[in-house]
């Protein structure tokens, strides 16, 4: 693509921005554990990583029962979800090296936006040197991407 014509740029914050699969994998590894249910960390990145809560919840589910019961999902993600925002409360994710200067960057030459999972919005605030790095209206936060 012409830069002349690249106008924006949109980062996924999760996974791309800052590390934020460990605290992931340790709450659904708790969860789980707490419904009876086991995962690895090597099932979780060879299987499971990349899937949104819900389908990696169904998914687990699903392949040590045989069926998708939706209360005991639900209970599962309701589990996570406390668990991570327990956890990321005093584990900040770590941001990637490097993102910094590449947000700064591109700030000077492009709107930014920055998108996150909605548990990750929820429970945890976008680093201040991201926040700052460009002056608005150069910098947008996008909605969850889902």
């Amino acid at each position: 693509m012409d830069a002349a014509r690249l106008r924006a740029i949109i980062f996924d914050f999760n996974g791309v921005i800052a590390d934020d699969e460990t605290p992931h994998l340790l709450s659904f590894q708790q969860a789980l554990q707490e419904d009876g249910l086991t995962l690895t960390k090597e099932n979780y990145y060879g299987a499971y990583l990349g899937m949104d809560e819900r389908n990696c919840a169904t998914a687990l589910v699903e392949s040590v029962t045989g069926t998708g019961d939706p209360v005991r999902i639900g209970r599962i993600l309701e589990r996570k979800a406390a668990l991570f925002t327990d956890y990321t409360a005093t584990h900040k994710p770590q941001l990637f090296p490097g993102v910094v200067k590449l947000v700064k960057r591109a700030g000077e030459r492009y709107r930014l936006a920055i998108t996150m999972r909605r548990m990750s919005a929820a429970s945890w605030r976008m680093p201040a040197v991201l926040t700052n790095c460009c002056s608005a209206p150069r910098v947008m936060y996008a909605p969850p991407a889902f």
